[in-house]
């Protein structure tokens, strides 16, 4: 028996179609994840690629670039209840 296809692959099928004889690769950004039937059909033989780009790359790369966003240290301070406990 073979699953049905998920919405993120039809839409990537969809995706496809659109770009034909417009373009030579795609590129498709979600904050999400992407399921792994979405990843092989981004990367089925035969067919225009299409790279996808989850929410966690997405970050990487604005982290990487500095495109809207700021990286700031944050200093954790734990209280050690079990040295209060023997005070």
């Amino acid at each position: 028996m073979v699953d049905a296809p998920t919405f993120a692959e039809v839409m990537l099928r969809d995706f496809r179609g659109a770009m034909q004889g417009r373009g030579e690769k795609g590129l498709l950004i979600a904050t999400g994840s992407f399921t792994s039937g979405a990843k092989a059909e981004a990367s089925r033989d035969g067919a225009t690629p299409i790279d996808l780009v989850d929410g966690d790359r997405l970050c990487d790369l604005l982290k990487l670039h500095g495109f809207g966003v700021e990286s700031r240290q944050v200093e954790q301070v734990l209280v050690k209840t079990e040295f209060f406990v023997e005070i």
